[in-house]
């Protein structure tokens, strides 16, 4: 100090503020290694419960499960942070954060409303699933990659909700695994700038009933059944690249009336590059660049202005 100000040369971690510590811009510390207000996070989230708008910070190390069930909530995780259990997001506006090298080695599922997971890019995930209305998938970039063995798609949107954005993520099942990379339920969702790098059987699926959805500017690079299947109406599935499908790279089922297909890449398919199943009326498919014909059994579409001979 000079009389007046404080001169600092070095970092300065202040752990105050709080009932059990903490302190801004945090509203408590979790660490593992004791050097915070508790050693998990079940506890550092319990403490806070009682208080609104809250910010937890999670310093690196080796953590069990987690169910955030309070509303407005904030968790951050430094990289290095593992989690060997499931965590659960069963309130509203809830947001987790983690940083890269974070190791979450449970099912992160989003139950509560306006909940969103936001990564840094190279987070490992085994599995995500949305449940609740309006929440956020966001990997950070492709090297967050989101892994399930079996059970259930890699990231799964599940049904009677409306608006989940998945983003900037790719998402990994194995073959003959019997789920895809990526399924949606429900209404009004959007995937975006994803990567499935294999889908056990599709590799992005607009699940029955399913509408009102946009899949765009993804790649599918492997699946064991269709790259992208519409069995809803009036999706969009734009400026997508799709690489070595099982079946068919885009499949609009009977179901998948008024589904717009433009400006998509497709190659090396095992069944037909684009197929409109005999009822899947009033769809429009332009401006694709495709290895083979589009098969229109529907007799009612909009085929047009398609590059089948691109490879």
């Amino acid at each position: 100090a000079d009389g007046t100000n404080i001169i600092v040369n070095g970092a300065i971690d202040v752990q105050a503020g709080y009932a059990n510590g903490g302190g801004a811009p945090y509203d408590g510390v979790v660490d593992a290694a004791g050097g915070g207000n508790w050693t998990t996070l079940q506890a550092g989230d319990d403490a806070l419960d009682a208080a609104i708008n809250t910010v937890m910070l999670v310093k690196a190390g080796t953590y069990s499960t987690l169910t955030v069930s309070t509303n407005n909530v904030k968790i951050v995780c430094e990289p290095g942070t593992i989690a060997t259990g499931a965590i659960t997001l069963s309130g509203d506006n809830i947001t987790l954060m983690l940083a890269t090298g974070c190791d979450m080695q449970g099912l992160i599922t989003l139950s509560g409303d306006n909940c969103s997971l936001l990564c840094e890019n190279g987070v490992d995930l085994e599995g995500v699933t949305s449940s609740g209305n309006y929440n956020m998938i966001d990997g950070g970039g492709w090297d967050t990659i989101s892994y399930v063995a079996s059970a259930q798609a890699a990231i799964l949107v599940s049904g009677g909700i409306v608006s989940t954005t998945v983003q900037n993520i790719a998402a990994h099942t194995p073959t003959a695994s019997a789920w895809p990379g990526i399924s949606l339920a429900g209404d009004y969702h959007s995937v975006l700038n994803c990567k499935v790098i294999y889908g056990g059987s599709n590799g992005i699926s607009m699940n029955a009933g399913s509408e009102y959805n946009v899949v765009a500017n993804c790649v599918v690079l492997d699946c064991d059944a269709t790259a992208i299947m519409a069995n809803g109406p009036i999706n969009r599935i734009i400026g997508n690249y799709i690489q070595a499908a099982g079946t068919y790279g885009v499949d609009i089922t009977d179901a998948g009336d008024n589904t717009v297909v433009i400006g998509n890449i497709i190659e090396g398919t095992g069944g037909d590059v684009i197929e409109i199943n005999a009822t899947g009326e009033d769809c429009v498919v332009v401006s694709n660049r495709l290895d083979g014909a589009v098969d229109d059994n529907s007799g009612t579409s909009v085929v047009d202005h398609n590059d089948t001979t691109a490879f």
